[in-house]
């Protein structure tokens, strides 16, 4: 068992959602370990590739139990994509074989108490298991605040180097030069910027950057990744388009499986100048390895800076009216009603 530091003094908030998906191989028992407060007491989500069952359960006084179960053919040694969702007492789980465009079975459970405020992490059981490109998701205000994650962990938490001060200011003065040339920021706004104390940390978990009280924290290897410090922050030669807006680096890059510094700058200089999390762009909550993320997104109608995601949260959605499990973003087209584009999974 392995459980997941996201760096907070105690579990997520009662009303945060967390999902988690991971690509997961096992020829036994293997899957997500959730509400977990201690070895003797915890619940899980996964697979028994011996059973040939998806299966959510609970482990307390010594005893397995399972509390959903969905038979289906697992063969074993392959790879499977495995999502687990969890908001307050509700738990679903779905499973397809990696590279499926469809989810092959799905499982829920409610249980009696919340299931989000004790930790998590991933579950083997009677065999070996794999596990690849883990990625996890919450609202939680931890997060949602002024803290920038990276999308998935690192697969070798100790290869990334250390970043030292020399290295970080020139990237500083590049993201605060960008900001200047959007137009987005006003004198004071850069001046806030330009005031900003930058120190160096090895922050908890996935964490990347932390903005507090004008003073931003940035982790010391890129939460494992390693940081692709830019020796040309002016331009973005290192990066390609994706076809979806998004500028990630090839594999013949030497910014490819890295955290791009100058996103994460970009990033928390932006909350030092009042913007809040958006679901794209340079404000987005999460940044993946290999990607920079620098683009200023516009609002459709204002066309300001979008902060939508701060005037709303997921309380106040009317598709949570619907099992939110059940749904995933597709896109984001901002409106003057701070709508985005949703889908059914099925």
């Amino acid at each position: 068992m392995s459980l997941v530091d996201l760096g907070l003094s105690g579990g997520l908030q009662a009303n945060s959602v967390l999902d988690v998906e991971v690509t997961v191989n096992t020829e036994a028992t293997t899957g997500i370990v959730f509400d977990y407060y201690g070895a003797d007491d915890f619940k899980y989500a996964g697979i028994s590739a011996d059973n040939n069952t998806l299966v959510i359960g609970h482990f307390i006084g010594g005893k397995w139990v399972v509390d959903a179960a969905t038979d289906l053919k697992i063969k074993a040694g392959a790879d499977y994509e495995l999502a687990l969702s969890l908001k307050g007492t509700t738990v679903d789980v779905a499973l397809k074989a990696e590279g499926a465009q469809n989810w092959q079975a799905m499982a829920g459970h409610v249980f009696n108490a919340v299931t989000v405020d004790g930790d998590f992490g991933l579950l083997a059981k009677d065999g070996m298991a794999s596990f690849d490109s883990v990625t996890i998701r919450t609202d939680d205000p931890a997060f949602r605040d002024a803290a920038l994650v990276a999308a998935t962990a690192a697969a070798d938490p100790s290869a990334g180097e250390a970043l030292s001060d020399e290295s970080l200011a020139p990237i500083v003065a590049a993201a605060i030069d960008r900001w200047s040339a959007s137009g987005l920021v006003d004198e004071v706004a850069l001046a806030r910027m330009a005031g900003v104390d930058f120190t160096i940390a090895d922050l908890d978990g996935l964490l990347l950057g932390r903005t507090d009280d004008g003073e931003v924290t940035i982790d010391i290897d890129g939460a494992g990744h390693g940081w692709f410090v830019d020796s040309t922050p002016a331009d973005d030669a290192e990066f390609v388009a994706d076809g979806s807006g998004s500028l990630v680096a090839p594999g013949d890059s030497e910014a490819a499986g890295n955290m791009d510094l100058l996103s994460a700058v970009m990033h928390e200089l932006g909350h030092a100048a009042g913007y809040q999390h958006d679901d794209q762009g340079v404000m987005d909550a999460e940044l993946a390895a290999g990607e920079r993320a620098t683009a200023l997104v516009f609002d459709d109608v204002s066309g300001e800076l979008s902060d939508a995601s701060a005037k709303r949260s997921w309380q106040n959605d009317p598709l949570l009216q619907i099992d939110p499990s059940k749904w995933y973003k597709v896109g984001a087209k901002w409106d003057h009603e701070a709508d985005d584009e949703w889908m059914i999974r099925i």
